[in-house]
């Protein structure tokens, strides 16, 4: 199982940080693309959240229900499942029935977003996207208003590849 947490890059920056920051919260990334899954790590990472990746639908879900996040992202094409209906499945649970659920995916129709609004997820976004987008669908689904600037990165933070597992 492919699972990290990334430690909020700007904990220990001080008061400065903390105007950067998606308030104090917490995020499941269920995303099969290195790349992309190492993208939104980094990207809410940056903006203060603790992050937990996973690479399949399989271990996701089980992420999810064991650490209730304040939100999930979830990849429609995963290899073990398709996304909405994981949206779905975690819909039904009552443990993580109230998740917000940002779905993402490389299709970009109209009908694919009202696809995925229809198996329980509250925002959609199409690859590729833009890192300031991703912040603003977090920030919106959290009910935390404008997004926050990203804090930069310091020697002194783990890096996202050296993150800790969970």
């Amino acid at each position: 199982m492919i699972t990290h947490q990334s430690s909020p890059a700007g904990a220990r920056a001080g008061d400065n940080a903390k105007r950067h920051r998606l308030v104090a919260s917490s995020v499941v990334v269920i995303e099969d693309d290195d790349d992309i899954r190492a993208l939104i790590e980094t990207v809410l990472a940056r903006s203060g959240m603790t992050v937990h990746t996973a690479s399949t639908a399989g271990e996701g879900i089980a992420l999810t229900t064991r650490l209730r996040p304040d939100i999930v992202t979830i990849d429609i094409g995963l290899p073990d499942a398709d996304g909405l209906d994981v949206a779905a499945f975690l819909r039904d649970l009552t443990a993580t029935r109230d998740i917000p659920i940002l779905m993402i995916s490389a299709n970009a129709a109209d009908s694919q977003a009202e696809r995925a609004q229809a198996r329980g997820a509250e925002a959609y976004l199409s690859k590729p996207f833009r890192p300031r987008a991703l912040r603003a669908k977090v920030a919106e689904l959290l009910g935390v208003g404008d997004p926050p600037e990203p804090v930069a990165m310091t020697a002194n933070q783990p890096s996202l590849t050296g993150a800790a597992r969970s």
